[in-house]
């Protein structure tokens, strides 16, 4: 991209015009005296006032003469450029010169900062008639004297202003702390340093050079330094004599002295002093042990002391924790090592210590030895008493079990203030082993003990005798090892359920109680060992159907003194009977058989029913009658009968039949039989008696229980109804049968429906109706008579039965009149919706105001559920919306029917509801259906992570004004579509920005894309590739890539790696150079190029004439620094970059004649120079 310059070719074009020497000589002489110099200046030339210091004014007298032959007049005096100079004095205009004829004024210059400033004077005159103007350039320069210092040798360098302080740190007396002050000339002109001069018996100046001249851009350097002589704080004067006056700084300096104090710490952590020719005792330590003395070298001064150096001499001795040597100590710190004793084995040592601090030594002796062992032997049996162990001893062990074990647990304890060895340890003897022996030699600490076991474990019984040795340091222990084993006695019993306990012996009978077929009962033997020595269970059988063993242990079991072992007999028969069997229990030395008997519980059945008026139980017995209430005709009438077991037993219920096949009863509710009825158990089951005409009815009634039958006689009476029923709807009367059907009008739901039931009396006698009644969703009874009432003869009664249904759908209830009953139906009429929706494959019913649960779903990825409507009811729903309450970019429907619609009853419509989380953790929204909602939620998880990525393009150093271009792609492919941006930053290293250095595209950030299963990125118009522009200015771009999910979730890496491309400072870049604004004798240069520093500081320009022309100069080297520095500092620059637009305008003169002086040239060849060094040339022809 390439911008325009106008703005910086008139800033230039002002600052670099310059004209080439004249070819002739002006009418005026102009010379300008400051301070006390004269100098003249030519036309287009320029002088140079220099002042004091900043506010210091310098006055300059300019002085025009005429040297032509006839008059000129002066007609304006104008100066431009700068507002630190003025023009003062000036004469009243116009004025007539005449030949040598002179007038003056002046130009007065008062700098406000120390940077060069430039300015133009110009004369406007005219000679015989014909105006011309004298023109010359004034140049302001000023020194600006700064003043730092640092301390050596690495403090901090401080800037100083006048009456500041130069704190020195704390020195100690004899010696000196120096810093070094600056004299830095930040400005234009040369600075004078007139004097340096110090107050104070402390502070001295070294390396001073005043009087001396500071240039431009230099600094001059000088010492103060400070050697205290008292532990005071000292305090002085700097006086710093300038070219504008005297510059005064406050000096001070706290001196101080070391004072360094040795002591030492023993293991006690008392402290002692140590001087010189100190004896140390070191506690004794054991051998291979360590004891430590630690030694302080404390400064107790106000000043930093040095040790120089510490040596230890003697065997058994040496230095731990010693810093390196020299080291300074400073006021109030200590120095700390340790002296370790560390004997390798027993005796005396000595050693020596010798420590040199600055101005003295301390030296000291060390004497230490080790410490003496004392073994005591004792050992303690099974009960715990500790017995001392002698040279002689017998060790008599407790009796135990063959199998068993007892230990005599052997201590050795030092009492003495050393280690010992133990150096062997041995037993002898069948029965006995060692048990714990450590690794021999073994050393034992002072107040240490070794332990081990010698243990005795038969495995026979009978008596036992063995040795044993312990070998000491320098003696040894050894005795006698005595022992045996003990006698068991066992004694065995049982218990029956009753947990009464028997003496089992041998041929003793174990007599079960009764117990039902399948239960069980247990006799519980239990073995005790009485003795003193363990026993043992061989073996234990049994015989016999229905009897088994239950927790008999594993064979052969040790039974230990007092301990027993305990398991059962069971008993469970599996039918009924009486049986027997044979047990055996083999013991060591002896066994106990015996027999077993046992038998199963009878069962007792009993007959009942329960009484259908008062809901009593009543009992039947063999025979007895079973008597059932009237029943009209067409209906029915049941009882339930109860066949209850009341015995101990299972009891079985073979059969239960009726004595006729034809009869009026029927059986009910009967199980397969034959059917167990376990003890306290019973069946249920009933009789129906079902008149079809008005007559008496009988039958018998036989069940079989166990084999043996019991009979009931059944009785009942078939009557008819006394009542006749009508049914009236508003179009006429039905005639209503009692045990008929009332079939009532289909009813919208929220609407109600009516009959008028009448109750007629045709008989010839009373009736009487004790109730009236109703059941059914939706039905109800009004204007109801009360009840009971009496119909008489040809009497009536009428009532309403109601049907308000609440829900659609066929109902059906009962209506009850006395002892008639009839059946009520009807169908509600209305739609009624049900909601469903799909879920791992199955259906997951949800109620308006539910949740529809998605599962947990990664960010980014889709679950779509199927979320179903259904009319259940009996008339058609109108659907009129589906949608989410808000929009929603986390959920969202679709597949959805073309709304307004109307579902039939029975219909399903379907839709899916989709689930892309852009979030991790809870989200929610809410779906409408009609007026139901319904909370959609589903919790976003974790992506996977972001691969790695690669830029491909350039990197490193790059060339400025260059558009390399630059891609970016994944280490491996990403299974959702990504979006993303690729964010430009600028570091200049010039501290000024360059609005150039940006994306092809506009702007600092470009967007791109990555589609699912791709690592490449693609750009705007799907490219893979984008370009950037490198600019003009020095500095670091750092590309950094930013990457999401498309819905917004940031998968960016913590530290994203990022691109950074270098554009180095460099010479000056020339691009091009021509040549406009030609006449006769003037033309315009016009350069165009970069500078990436931001600077530039001459123009070379070497001027090549055509052939057979001469000049007498042909090489211009043109200073264009405050120039630059005025355009790059600028506000103006700040769009362009390092870029610039030179305009040089030159006038060629040769006297008065008006030849063409600009074609005598042939051509112009230009570099640019800047800090790092000059441009290549670039040439240009006059044309």
């Amino acid at each position: 991209m390439t911008k325009g310059l106008p703005v910086l070719f008139v800033v230039l074009a002002a600052s670099l015009a310059v004209a080439t020497p004249a070819l002739g000589q002006s009418v005026l002489q102009v010379s300008v005296t400051a301070n006390g110099a004269t100098s003249t200046v030519a036309p287009g030339g320029s002088v140079t006032l220099a002042a004091s210091g900043i506010g210091q004014a310098v006055l300059a007298t300019v002085t025009v003469r005429y040297t032509g032959a006839g008059s000129a007049t002066i007609t304006s005096l104008s100066f431009t450029g700068t507002s630190a100079m003025a023009l003062v004095g000036a004469p009243t205009l116009p004025l007539n010169l005449f030949p040598n004829g002179t007038t003056s004024f002046q130009v007065q210059y008062l700098p406000s900062t120390g940077s060069s400033i430039t300015g133009q004077v110009s004369i406007g005159f005219t000679e015989s008639n014909q105006p011309s103007v004298f023109t010359f350039t004034v140049n302001g320069i000023a020194p600006d004297l700064a003043f730092t210092f640092f301390v050596l040798p690495n403090g901090a360098l401080t800037a100083l202003n006048p009456g500041d302080r130069i704190a020195f740190p704390a020195t100690n007396l004899g010696s000196s702390a120096s810093a070094v002050v600056n004299i830095l000339n930040r400005g234009s002109a040369a600075g004078s340093l007139q004097s340096v001069t110090l107050s104070g018996a402390d502070y001295q100046v070294t390396g001073s050079t005043a009087p001396a001249t500071v240039p431009a851009g230099q600094q001059v350097s000088f010492t103060v330094v400070f050697t205290p002589h008292a532990t005071v704080t000292s305090s002085g004067l700097l006086t710093v004599g300038l070219n504008n006056g005297n510059t005064i700084f406050f000096l001070s300096g706290l001196g101080t002295s070391p004072n360094l104090t040795v002591f030492y710490t023993l293991a006690d952590n008392n402290v002692h002093p140590l001087p010189d020719g100190t004896m140390i005792n070191v506690p004794s330590v054991d051998i291979n042990g360590s004891t430590t003395v630690t030694i302080h070298i404390a400064n107790q001064g106000t000043g930093g002391g040095t040790v120089t150096g510490i040596s230890l001499a003697g065997a058994g001795f040496q230095l731990s924790g010693l810093p390196p040597l020299p080291l300074t100590v400073a006021a109030g710190q200590e120095l700390r090592f340790g002296i370790v004793f560390a004997p390798s084995q027993p005796g005396t040592y000595t050693g020596t210590l010798l420590i040199n601090l600055s101005g003295s030594s301390i030296s000291a002796t060390l004497t230490a030895s080790t410490n003496p062992p004392n073994f005591a032997v004792s050992y303690a049996l099974a009960d715990g008493n500790v017995r001392t162990l002698s040279d002689g001893t017998a060790i008599n062990f407790p009796a135990v079990d063959v199998n068993a074990t007892t230990t005599a647990s052997i201590t050795i304890l030092n009492q003495g203030t050393g280690a010992g060895t133990v150096t062997g340890i041995s037993v002898a003897g069948t029965g006995f082993q060692l048990t714990g022996s450590p690794l021999l030699p073994a050393t034992v600490g002072a107040g240490q003990n070794l332990r081990f076991g010698i243990v005795f474990s038969p495995t026979q019984p009978g008596s036992f005798t063995g040795t044993f040795n312990i070998s000491l340091g320098g003696r040894s222990i050894s005795g006698t090892l005595i022992a045996s084993t003990n006698i068991p006695t066992l004694a065995v019993s049982y218990a029956l359920a009753d947990g009464i306990v028997h003496t089992l012996s041998d041929g003793a009978d174990i007599g079960f109680p009764s117990v039902d077929i399948n239960a069980t009962t247990t006799a519980t033997i239990t073995i005790v060992n009485q003795g003193t020595g363990a026993g043992s269970i061989t073996g234990i059988s049994l015989a016999g159907a229905g009897f088994q063993l239950s927790g008999a242990p594993q064979l052969p079991a040790t039974i230990a003194a007092n301990l027993g072992v305990r398991f059962g007999i069971v008993f469970a028969p599996s039918k009924a009977g009486s049986y027997t069997g044979t047990f055996r229990i083999d013991l060591s030395g002896r066994s106990i058989s015996g027999t077993l008997t046992a038998s199963t519980a009878s069962a007792n059945f009993t007959l009942s029913y329960i009484d259908p008026d008062t809901g009593n139980i009543l009992p039947l017995t063999n025979n007895s009658t079973l008597p059932f209430p009237n029943t009209v005709a067409g209906t029915t009438s049941s009882i339930t009968l109860l066949a209850a077991n009341t015995g101990a037993g299972t009891g079985s219920i073979n059969s239960v039949t009726l004595g006729s096949s034809a009869s009026a009863f029927q059986l009910l509710s009967l199980p397969p039989l034959p059917l167990p009825v376990p003890p306290s158990q019973q069946l249920k089951f009933g009789v129906r008696f079902s008149p079809q005409q008005q007559q008496n009815s009988t039958d018998t009634l036989r069940v079989d229980f166990n084999g043996q039958t019991t009979t009931i006689n059944l009785q009942a009476q078939g009557i008819q109804s006394q009542f006749t029923y009508g049914l009236a709807n508003g179009t006429g009367t039905t005639v209503l049968a009692p045990g008929g059907t009332i079939a009532l009008a289909d009813t919208a739901v929220g609407q109600t429906s009516s009959v008028v039931v009448s109750v007629f009396n045709f008989g010839t006698g009373d009736g009487q109706i004790s109730t009236i009644g109703v059941t059914g969703q939706g039905l109800s009874l009004t204007n109801l008579p009360a009840v009971p009432f009496t119909l008489h003869p040809n009497g009536s009664q009428h009532f309403t039965l109601n049907f308000a249904p609440a829900q659609p759908g066929a109902i059906s209830g009962q209506l009850t009149v006395g002892n008639d009953t009839f059946t009520i139906t009807g169908t509600g009429i209305g739609s009624r919706l049900i909601y469903t929706y799909t879920s791992a494959a199955s259906a997951v019913p949800v109620t308006d105001t539910g949740v529809v649960i998605f599962p947990p779903l990664a960010v980014g990825n889709t679950e779509n559920l199927n979320f179903s409507v259904q009319n259940t009811g009996t008339s058609a729903a109108t659907i009129s919306s589906i949608n989410l309450a808000a929009p929603s970019t986390i959920f969202a429907l679709s597949q959805l029917p073309a709304l307004p619609m109307n579902l039939d009853p029975g219909a399903t419509v379907t839709f899916a509801v989709g689930f892309v989380p852009n979030n991790t953790g809870s989200l929610t929204a809410t779906l409408r259906v009609n007026n139901s909602s319904f909370t959609l939620s589903g919790n976003g998880t974790q992506p996977a992570p972001l691969p790695g990525y690669q830029f491909q393009g350039p990197s490193g150093n790059q060339q400025p004004a260059q558009q390399p271009t630059l891609g970016l792609t994944l280490a491996s492919p990403y299974p959702l579509a990504l979006q993303g941006t690729l964010k430009l930053t600028f570091v200049s290293t010039v501290f000024t920005d360059d609005p150039a250095i940006q994306f092809a595209s506009g702007g600092r950030t470009v967007n791109f894309t990555i589609p699912a299963n791709s690592t490449q990125v693609l750009f705007s118009g799907n490219t893979t590739s984008m370009a950037l522009q490198t600019g003009t200015t020095a500095g670091n771009i750092v590309i950094t890539p930013a990457f999401a999910m498309q819905g917004g979730f940031d998968l960016t890496p913590s530290s994203p790696n990022v691109l950074t491309l270098t554009i180095q400072s460099s010479a000056p870049q020339l691009l091009n150079a021509s040549v406009t604004s030609e006449t006769l004798s003037s033309f315009t240069l016009v350069l165009n190029g970069y500078s990436t520093t931001r600077s530039m500081r001459q123009l070379d320009i070497q001027i090549t004439p055509k052939q057979g022309q001469s000049f007498s100069v042909t090489h211009l080297t043109i200073d264009v620094s405050s120039a630059s520095s005025a355009w790059f500092q600028g506000p103006t620059s700040q769009g362009f970059g390092g870029s610039f637009l030179v305009a040089i305008p030159f006038t060629l003169s040769n006297g008065s004649t008006t030849d063409d002086l600009v074609h005598r040239l042939q051509s112009l060849s230009i570099t640019a120079t800047n800090d790092v060094g000059a441009s290549s040339a670039v040439s240009v022809s006059i044309p």
